[in-house]
């Protein structure tokens, strides 16, 4: 549907949902590169946001809101993925922490922007834990750079 059509809520709830389904694409070819320490964090958020992303998209849907369709940050990632065939060295490590806060703030970004709407109680309740999923990464990345 063209955003023409769409409510301002709509578009905000639906920019949530691509936003979270990015990012679970995102963390989902990431965890690939990776080992160790690096390795788990991404795993664990990877899940979670897979998690979100199914939740979120089945309450857009509930509505009759059609979820829309990610940026090309994952398919990026995974054409690294692809061609590194190896684990990362520290320097890449520190790019892809970077590339992570980045993925968080969008998050975040796009969790404000769905604030706007009055969400049902399935909404509110996802975008709670998709927010504190967010803020714990973000700490989770400061520790893991400490490293």
């Amino acid at each position: 549907m063209n955003n023409l059509f769409r409510s301002p809520e709509e578009t905000a709830l639906m920019g949530l949902g691509v936003a979270l389904e990015a990012a679970a694409t995102f963390y989902a070819h990431a965890r690939e590169l990776s080992h160790g320490d690096l390795r788990a964090f991404l795993n664990e958020r990877a899940d979670a946001l897979a998690g979100a992303s199914v939740a979120w998209n089945g309450n857009l849907k509930d509505r009759d809101i059609l979820p829309g369709t990610p940026d090309e940050d994952a398919e990026t990632l995974r054409r690294i993925t692809l061609f590194a065939g190896m684990t990362l060295g520290a320097d890449e490590e520190a790019a892809l922490f970077d590339m992570c806060a980045r993925m968080e703030q969008r998050l975040l970004a796009a969790l404000g922007e769905a604030a706007i709407t009055a969400m049902d109680e399935p909404f509110a309740q996802a975008a709670e834990e998709a927010g504190h999923g967010c803020v714990a990464a973000i700490a989770g990345i400061w520790r893991l750079r400490k490293k």
